[in-house]
This record gives structure tokens, sequence and C-alpha cells, in this order.
């Protein structure tokens, strides 16, 4: 008899643990109306779309321990082999338009010292207006570290960076950047004055957090970003882009543990109004340009969106599709020579996971007419 049992509950098991493995993920393409100071034309994006059913299953789910929480608290503070960060040099931080009337500059930091859950502000000088920012986590040793914070403070002039490792320990820098505005001839304060922050909050938590911030009709889309509230082991950024230009989307997911998390996220807008002070016509005109690369399994991901030509980066978006475990972002951020978006992602050694990365580079100019 137990000859008989035996093969037959281990048949069982293969056949259970096959179905198991199965897993689905997709994306699909929607047309979005882009706008252009008053004028509409239609463009194609493909927006991020993931089976979470199925990847609920890569997730521990068990209840988090006083004894795990004060580990997590230690983890916090605790540093493996900290270092000094290196200040990172970008040769053309200013740039302009294809007019020359529309500034755009980006500002940024790095953490002095490696952490394991490094945070970072950064500020735009003053003249300058805050219309878009990013955020970097780099010279990471072996597991990694991923975003989890990348979006403009309530002051309107700063940007908030912050990443983490993830179970196993792994110090890291953090770069933060902020990307600062001026038109000929308009008075910052004035500029300011027509800029206008969205944000919006989910209102429950989450494995895989989402929550979409759209702007009011008479303004055009510029920048945004997003930040993930979480309490235990963490949640980490998989998306934060433009989905059309008025509305950006952000999303994260708890990796290897649970841990259901709040969002919010952020569209930056400009008012669509005529901004010569001395009779001429400057109204703005904006786009955004998407790539996409594959990433390989045990690979950190990168991905690079240059703008249209004529126009000028005003902020980075981006989002990773990833096939069994996950894949989260470790940077957002402009790249200089020229000023375009730059994007990386990736897996774990031990849970490697290959996938799909889009940069989205969102660009301003003078309209031509």
């Amino acid at each position: 008899m137990k000859k008989i049992t035996i093969p037959l509950l281990i048949a069982i098991l293969i056949f259970g643990c096959s179905k198991n493995i199965e897993n689905t993920t997709y994306n699909e393409s929607n047309t979005v109306l882009i706008k252009k100071a008053g004028i509409n034309t239609f463009a194609q994006i493909k927006l991020a779309k993931y089976d979470t059913t199925n990847a609920r299953k890569y997730l521990v789910y068990k209840p988090i321990t006083q004894k795990e929480r004060d580990s997590l608290s230690q983890h916090n503070i605790a540093l493996l082999a900290s270092t000094s960060c290196q200040n990172l040099n970008f040769y053309n931080s200013e740039y302009l338009d294809y007019s020359q009337q529309i500034h755009l500059k980006f500002f940024y930091k790095t953490t002095t010292t490696s952490q394991n859950r490094p945070t970072l502000t950064v500020s735009v000088d003053d003249g300058w207006v805050l219309v878009g920012g990013g955020a970097w986590a780099h010279d990471y040793n072996g597991n990694g570290g991923w975003l989890v914070k990348s979006y403009p403070m309530d002051d309107g002039n700063t940007w908030y960076g912050e990443s983490k490792d993830h179970i196993i320990q792994d110090p890291h820098c953090l770069t933060v950047f902020a990307i600062g505005l001026k038109i000929n001839g308009v008075d910052p304060a004035y500029l300011k004055s027509n800029r206008f922050i969205r944000k919006a909050s989910s209102t429950s938590t989450s494995e895989f957090p989402t929550r979409t911030a759209i702007l009011p009709d008479d303004y055009i889309l510029v920048g945004g970003g997003a930040s993930i509230r979480y309490n235990g082991y963490g949640n980490m950024l998989v998306a934060s882009y433009p989905t059309n230009l008025s509305t950006w989307y952000a999303s994260g997911k708890s990796y290897r543990r649970s841990d259901p998390s709040y969002i919010d996220t952020y569209a930056i807008g400009l008012r669509n109004i005529n901004y010569s002070s001395s009779g001429g016509s400057l109204y703005l005109q904006v786009t955004f340009r998407q790539t996409s690369e594959s990433a390989p399994a045990n690979q950190e991901g990168l991905c690079y969106a240059p703008v249209w030509d004529g126009y000028a980066l005003t902020c980075p978006g981006g989002y990773t599709q990833y096939t069994n475990y996950g894949r989260m972002l470790v940077s957002l951020h402009p790249q200089d020579t020229p000023a375009d978006a730059n994007v990386s992602d990736k897996d774990t050694p031990v849970y490697p996971d290959s996938g799909t990365l889009s940069a989205i580079a969102v660009g301003i100019e003078k309209r031509p007419y």
C-alpha cells in the first residue's frame, strides 16, 4: 500500500507546484490625448499592467512579530561597512529649448556616506521654479538598493528622494535631483503662481499600491513623482510616469515579504496661457518620448529616453515590467549632455527575474506658431 501511496503523493505535489509556477504579465497600448497649448493630437504609449493575482504567490504571508519589528528598527540604523559617497559631476546641468527663451537646470546632491535607508532633499535656487526631479540609488555592493520616494515637497521648491535595501543589508549612496525652469522676461513669482501640484493618495493599503494624479483642464503636465508609505519590510516603486499630458501614474510592489502600503502620486502642471509680457506670443508646448529596453535577469537594467528635437527635459519618468519574482526601480533621473531621462531597475541575485524597462522624457518648448 505504501508503494502506491507515496508515488501518487509525489505526482500530486509535482503537478500542484507546476501549476503555481505559471505566471502572467501583460501590457496593452492605449490612445492618449497629448495637449499642446490648446491643440489636441494623439499619440500611443504602453501602459504597464500586471497580473497581481499570480504575482502574490511570490510573497511570504505571515504577521510581522514584535521581534521582527525590533529587528527592522535596528536594520534602519545599522550599517555594514559604511563608506563615503563620491560626489557626482554633471557637466551640462543647465540647458535650453530651441527658442533659447525657456531655461532649465537640474540641481543635485549626494549623500555623504552609504546607508541602508538613505534620504535626501535638494532645492532649486532663487529665480527658478520647480517643475520636476528624480532620484538615483547607486554604489550598492550586492543585493541592491531601490527607490521608494521621489516627489516634490510641500514648499514647492524642494525634491525629496529615498531608497532602501531589502531583507539583506546593502548600504548604498543616493543622489537626488530638482529640476528648475525659468522663462526670459517672466517674473519667477508669476511663473510659480501659475504652477500647480496635484497630490493624490491611496485610501487603503495594498501589496501593489497604485494611484493616478490628474491636473485641472487648464494646466499642462510638466512633471510628477511618487511616495510609498510602508510599515514593515518595505514596498518599492515599479512605476512613476505620465500616461498623458494631464496625468501622472505611480505604482509599487512588495517583494518576497508581505507589506501592504499606501502610495501618494504627484502631478506638476503649468497653466496653459500666454506668458509673454510684451504683447507677443509665448505659449508653452509639452510632449513626451518613450523608449523601452530588455532587462536581463541578474543585471541592472538601463534605459535612456531622449527628448524630441527642440524640447528641453522637465522631468524623467519610467516603469519596469517583470516576469516572475519582480524587478523594482533603482533610478529615475536626468542625464546631462544632453539632459534626457535615464531609468534603471534590478532584481536580486537570489531571485533573478528578467523584464522590460521603459524610460519617458517629458519635454517643453516655446510653441513655434
